[in-house]
């Protein structure tokens, strides 16, 4: 509600249900990671890291290509920006391009943020899930990672 305040020109009745249906399409390039690499529990070799800062190139690639075909450019838009755009950090120093601040589409600021929630507050193999508060925290903690805009209208409705 706070970030439908904030920004009324991008989320709002028309484009929230185009963002719901794009989510699932963030991730999409981890298909072409092998995976060895893809499930590895320690921390990736240069090498490996690099094969992995791909994923949004090929995922980007898949949607202009295969998804023209679905006739809603809009949808596409959305779903090609969070893919492409959903690991560069507010600072610049994400991937793959090295987007900084608003050069980062809105719908990828906004993924982020979900998909970096989601991941703390989620176990996995090598910690623990952390509680809401724990969550949003670290999140607030690395504002040259994250929108702290997004951040803030997560927790106002956490």
């Amino acid at each position: 509600y706070l970030y439908q305040i904030s920004y009324p020109e991008y989320v709002n009745e028309h484009t929230t249900p185009l963002m719901v249906r794009a989510a699932p399409f963030h991730d999409l390039g981890k298909i072409c990671i092998p995976d060895d690499i893809l499930n590895k529990e320690g921390v990736l070799t240069k090498e490996e890291f690099s094969i992995m800062q791909r994923h949004p190139l090929d995922g980007a690639e898949f949607i202009e290509k295969k998804m023209k075909t679905i006739g809603d450019p809009e949808l596409i838009e959305i779903a090609r920006d969070m893919c492409l755009c959903h690991h560069e950090h507010m600072d610049g120093t994400g991937y793959p391009n090295g987007l900084k601040g608003d050069e980062i589409p809105q719908i990828a600021r906004l993924i982020r943020v979900a998909e970096s929630y989601v991941s703390l507050s989620s176990k996995r193999n090598y910690r623990g899930a952390l509680d809401k508060e724990s969550a949003i925290q670290k999140l607030k903690e690395k504002p040259e990672y994250y929108d702290i805009a997004v951040v803030e209208c997560l927790d106002a409705i956490m």
